[in-house]
């Protein structure tokens, strides 16, 4: 295979790579708290580019991942479960396994043993462990202050049960993903807690993926590596037409 061809081929793997990506963001952009992925560059530019060198330059890619971790709109539900964290920071929850994960998905539910847990059985970790209720607390009249303080009202009577902790991840590279909403931290080490994100409680904060602006992005990349498909064909057809000329 020629340099040339390698270099197209290479290109036209990391298309399908960016709509992978793009297809990810459409599922979850349905999702609360969810945080888009991109490629950087375009298969097109990338060609422009690596076309302008001189030959035996880099080989044609567009295969660098990243999170957006930019906040997504901030929808009022009014439901006592629902947190939104209004700048920057993460819930810290913890699996069944014992695992660590952060995430900004601040839809939370009641388990059987009272404490908070996400869709997926994980539990919200507090400042100071799990945020339970007892048997007598109703959710409904349940309350989380800005700054994470959880109190529930019981026979006319306020009583704090615990706070929920905003995690700062300051090296956002540190942060591996684990699946959709979820994120790992690449390094075995303690985050510390952000004294200036809000919380806000009857909240949520919707997907910062927009499922219009993905599908233009589907379309455009479609049409690139049809573009790419093009020019491998007719750079295959050149190498064909110079292997038959040196035959002869």
């Amino acid at each position: 295979m020629s340099s040339g061809l390698y270099k197209m081929v290479g290109g036209l793997n990391g298309e399908l790579k960016r709509q992978e990506a793009i297809a990810r963001n459409l599922v979850g952009s349905a999702l609360s708290g969810y945080k888009a992925q991109h490629l950087s560059g375009t298969f097109q530019a990338e060609l422009e580019t690596k076309l302008g060198e001189a030959q035996g330059g880099q080989d044609v890619t567009v295969d660098r991942l990243d999170t957006d971790f930019s906040q997504g709109t901030l929808i009022q539900t009014g439901r006592a479960l629902d947190l939104a964290i209004h700048g920057d920071g993460f819930f810290r929850v913890t699996t069944p396994g014992g695992q660590k994960y952060f995430t900004r998905n601040g839809q939370f539910h009641l388990s059987a043993r009272g404490s908070l847990i996400t869709q997926e059985g994980y539990t919200l970790d507090g400042k100071s462990g799990p945020v339970t209720l007892d048997s007598r607390d109703s959710v409904e009249n349940l309350r989380v202050s800005e700054n994470g303080n959880v109190s529930v009202i019981t026979d006319g009577v306020t009583k704090t049960i615990g706070q929920v902790g905003i995690y700062d991840i300051a090296k956002r590279p540190d942060l591996q993903r684990k699946s959709a909403n979820y994120f790992g931290l690449t390094e075995s080490r303690d985050p510390s807690m952000l004294k200036d994100s809000r919380l806000l409680n009857g909240y949520r904060e919707a997907a910062n993926a927009s499922p219009i602006q993905e599908m233009a992005k589907m379309v455009q990349s479609l049409r690139e590596f049809e573009i790419g498909q093009q020019l491998v064909r007719m750079q295959m057809e050149m190498s064909r037409d110079e292997q038959q000329k040196l035959a002869q």
